[in-house]
C-alpha cells in the first residue's frame, strides 16, 4: 500500500518531520521578516487585539491613527485565523492550510485533465512541491488555490453548471483581488470573447463567471474598495518615482524572471523543474510526431506560452512608455503593477511539470526521483520566504557552536519583555516611534507608533511624518530618495543604525536626527530604541530606563 501510494506517504512524512520540529522549538522557529514579522503579522494581531477585525471607519493605532479600512479584510479565510487562534499557532496553521489546499487542487486538476486516477501519486506529489514553494506568505492561500480555480474554470469550460458559478462566487474568500484577482476577471472577459467569436454564438457562462468573481471581490474586499474609489484622500501612491528601465534592461529582466523567478512568488525551479519540462515539451513533440496520443500537449504548450507572457509582462511593466499608455487608456489603473502576473508563474511551471512526469515514457524510479530532488531543492534553496532553509540553517549552526545574527519569532517580537516595559513606564496607549527596529515590534506589543510600514497610506501623513525626519533626511541623501520616492516605511532613520532584525549591532550609541517639535505636534510621547541616544539632551530627552532580558536579543532604551 505505502508503496502504491508513495505520494501520501511522502506528504505524510513532511507534515510529520515539520509537525514535530515546530512542537520542539515553538515560536523559537525562525519566520522571514521582510513583507512579514515586519508588518502583515503585526497588522493582524493589532487588529485583534484592539477589536478592530470588523470595525469601519475607525483609526488603528499605528501611522499616527491611519483608517481602519486600508488593512485587511474581515471576510477572508486567512484573517479568520489570526481572529480565532494566537498569532504564531495561526501562521503555522495557514502554512499547512495551504498546503493541503494546493495538494486538493492539483489532485482535483488531474484527474479532470486525465479523467482518471492513475496517476495520482504525481497529481499528489506535484501538489505538494507547489504548496511548499516560498512564496508571500500572506497571499499563501491565494497562491495555493489557483489549482482549484483552474479545475472549477476547465469544469465550467466543457460544461455549464450553476454549481461552478457559486465556486466562483466564494473564491474570493481565500484570493486576493489586487494580486490575482483582476487578471482573473480580465481573463474570464477575454475567454468570453474569444470563445464567442469562435463559436459565433455569446458564451454568456464565461461572463457570470466573470460578474460572480468581480461581485465577489467587490463585496469580501469592500474597504479597499471603499478606499481607493469613495475616499477623497490622496495616497502615497500618487508620489511614486519609478524608476523606468531602457529595451536592454527590460529584457534582462525578463530573462532573469524566467530563469529564476521573483522572490514575492518564489518558484525555486531553476535547476530541476525548468530543464525537466523544457526537455518534456521537446519529447511531447517527438511523441506526436510518431503518432501517440497526448493528453497535455496542448496544455503543456499554452503553460509555457503563459508562462513567457508573465514573464514580459514583468518587464515592460518597469517602462516609462507602458506605464504611459496605460494612464492614457485606464487612468485609475496608473501605477498599477502589471507585473505582477508574474506571481501566476509558480503555478505555471509546476502545472506544467505535472503534465511532462505524467505523460513521459521515462521509467517511474526516474519520476519519483525527479519528484524527491525537486523537493530537496525547493527546501535548500535559501530564497526569501524559504522559512525551512532559514530554519535548517541556524538550528545547524546552533548545534554547531556558531553564531547566529537573526532573530526568531520569539526573539523579534520579545513579548515578555515589552510587557515589562509597558508595565514598568506605565504605558496607557501613548503614541511613540521605533528606533534601530522595526515598528512592527511595537505594534505587535500594543504600543501606538506614528511610524509604521504600509505602501498604501494617506499622502498627507506621509508630508507630516517627513517634517518629524527632515533633519536625517536633510543630510542623508540615500535615505531621502528612499522616502521621498516611495514612504511605505515611514521610518525614524539612521545614517549608522538601520532596523535589521540582527543580535549585534554595529553601533551601541547613535544621533537621533528628528525635528522634536514636530514629534510633540504629532502626539509623540516616548521613543523606544536599540541604542543609546548620544544627543537625548539636545533634543529634550529623558531617558526612563534601560531595559534587558538574558532570554531575549533586545536591549532598549526608552526616552520620554
Amino acid at each position: 500500500m505505502l508503496r502504491k501510494y508513495w505520494s501520501i506517504s511522502l506528504v505524510a512524512l513532511f507534515f510529520l518531520v515539520t509537525l514535530l520540529y515546530l512542537l520542539a522549538v515553538g515560536d523559537r522557529a525562525y519566520i522571514q521578516v521582510h513583507d512579514n514579522l515586519d508588518s502583515n503579522i503585526a497588522w493582524l494581531k493589532m487588529l485583534k487585539d484592539n477589536d478592530l477585525f470588523w470595525s469601519f471607519n475607525t483609526a488603528v493605532p499605528f501611522l499616527g491613527g491611519l483608517n481602519r479600512d486600508y488593512l485587511y479584510s474581515d471576510l477572508k479565510v486567512y484573517s479568520w485565523l489570526y481572529m480565532l487562534f494566537p498569532t504564531f499557532t495561526a501562521f503555522v496553521f495557514g502554512w499547512y492550510l495551504r498546503i493541503l489546499v494546493a495538494i486538493i487542487g492539483f489532485g482535483l486538476l488531474g484527474h479532470e485533465i486525465y479523467d482518471d486516477w492513475k496517476n495520482l501519486n504525481y497529481f499528489v506529489a506535484c501538489g505538494l512541491l507547489y504548496g511548499i514553494l516560498p512564496v508571500f506568505p500572506t497571499c499563501g492561500l491565494s497562491f495555493a488555490s489557483l489549482p482549484l480555480f483552474f479545475y472549477v474554470l476547465l469544469k465550467l469550460y466543457k460544461q455549464y453548471s450553476f454549481k461552478y458559478l457559486i465556486f466562483f462566487f466564494f473564491y474570493s474568500l481565500v484570493s486576493d483581488f489586487t494580486a490575482f484577482g483582476i487578471f482573473m476577471c480580465m481573463g474570464l472577459c477575454g475567454i468570453f470573447l474569444l470563445d464567442s467569436f469562435r463559436h459565433k454564438t455569446i458564451e454568456w457562462r464565461f461572463i457570470a463567471a466573470c460578474i460572480m468573481l468581480s461581485s465577489s471581490f467587490i463585496l469580501t474586499e469592500w474597504r479597499l474598495f471603499n478606499v481607493m474609489l469613495f475616499s477623497h484622500t490622496e495616497s502615497i501612491r500618487s508620489t511614486f518615482l519609478v524608476e523606468y528601465k531602457d529595451a536592454l534592461g527590460a529584457i534582462k529582466e525578463i530573462l532573469q524572471v524566467f530563469w529564476s523567478g521573483q522572490y514575492h512568488s518564489g518558484s525555486s525551479h531553476t535547476l530541476v523543474v525548468l530543464p525537466v519540462v523544457l526537455f518534456g515539451w521537446y519529447c511531447f513533440h517527438r511523441y506526436k510526431a510518431n503518432g501517440d496520443a497526448l493528453v497535455g500537449e496542448k496544455l503543456l504548450k499554452w503553460a509555457i506560452v503563459a508562462q513567457v507572457i508573465c514573464c514580459v509582462m514583468y518587464g515592460v511593466d518597469h517602462m516609462e512608455w507602458f506605464q504611459e499608455a496605460v494612464g492614457l487608456i485606464i487612468p485609475p489603473l496608473k501605477g498599477f503593477q502589471w507585473g505582477r502576473t508574474l506571481w501566476f508563474a509558480p503555478f505555471l511551471w509546476y502545472f506544467a511539470f505535472m503534465l511532462v512526469i505524467c505523460e513521459t515514457k521515462w521509467k517511474d524510479k526516474y519520476k519519483k526521483l525527479l519528484v524527491i530532488v525537486a523537493m530537496f531543492y525547493i527546501c535548500v534553496y535559501p530564497s526569501m520566504y524559504n522559512d525551512i532553509f532559514t530554519n535548517g540553517k541556524n538550528q545547524l549552526n546552533h548545534v554547531t557552536g556558531r553564531q547566529v545574527n537573526e532573530l526568531n519569532y520569539s526573539e523579534f517580537y520579545a513579548e515578555d519583555l515589552f510587557d515589562e516595559i509597558k508595565q514598568q513606564i506605565g504605558y496607557n496607549g501613548e503614541w511613540s516611534v521605533a528606533y534601530g527596529f522595526h515598528p512592527a515590534v511595537l505594534e505587535y506589543n500594543g504600543i501606538a507608533t506614528l511610524d509604521g510600514y504600509l505602501s498604501f497610506y494617506g499622502k498627507a501623513y506621509k508630508n507630516e511624518f517627513r517634517q518629524l525626519i527632515a533633519p536625517e533626511l536633510n543630510i542623508n541623501e540615500e535615505k531621502r530618495k528612499y522616502f521621498d520616492n516611495w514612504g511605505g516605511r515611514a521610518y525614524v532613520f539612521s545614517d549608522d543604525l538601520g532596523y535589521s532584525p540582527v543580535k549585534i549591532l554595529p553601533v551601541i550609541e547613535s544621533n537621533l536626527n528628528i525635528d522634536q517639535d514636530v514629534f510633540h505636534k504629532m502626539g509623540g510621547k516616548y521613543i523606544f530604541s536599540r541604542v543609546k541616544i548620544s544627543n537625548a539632551r539636545e533634543l529634550g530627552l529623558t531617558e526612563v530606563n534601560e531595559f534587558s532580558d538574558g532570554n531575549f536579543a533586545y536591549t532598549i532604551f526608552v526616552y520620554e
